[in-house]
């Protein structure tokens, strides 16, 4: 990814989802729906739907901005620095083995803008069980929070 004085999203959404039908077709696809547009990086990440996972989600996200802000990124892009960071790994393959997505599971779709989560879901036949509602106030202060929309 070019170096870029990026804008950071504060409405980053997550849904716990399933998916029946080629798995490994939409684990190929994600790579073309990352986005930069002027200084915006959208993108769409998949992590296993864990509980953990869940609470390290929005932590993991401040945490790759931050190292890309820095230029200090493991990876070549915020998604995968997010990954690398939820499963606490440098490695690529085990992060993937410890927190991405897995076949016959739920798992959970997290992106950068809740229209890019939604294509994604339509184009994959992505079944959208419940939504999290993200919580970012990075300019005010250091709040993260994370709850399930009812």
């Amino acid at each position: 990814m070019p170096m870029l004085d990026i804008v950071y999203s504060n409405t980053p959404v997550a849904f716990l989802c399933e998916k029946e039908g080629n798995f490994k077709r939409m684990l190929d696809s994600i790579g073309r729906w990352t986005r930069v547009r002027k200084k915006n990086v959208e993108f769409v990440q998949l992590f296993d739907s864990s509980n953990s996972n869940l609470k390290k989600m929005a932590a993991a996200y401040i945490g790759a901005c931050l190292r890309q802000r820095e230029n200090a990124l493991r990876s070549d892009s915020i998604a995968m620095e997010m990954l690398l960071l939820m499963a606490g790994r440098r490695n690529t393959k085990e992060a993937i083995d410890i927190a991405g997505a897995k076949e016959g599971r739920r798992f959970i779709l997290f992106s950068t803008s809740k229209r890019l989560a939604l294509r994604f879901a339509a184009e994959n036949m992505i079944k959208i069980i419940k939504e999290y509602r993200v919580k970012l106030d990075l300019d005010s202060s250091p709040d993260i929070s994370m709850s399930l929309l009812h």
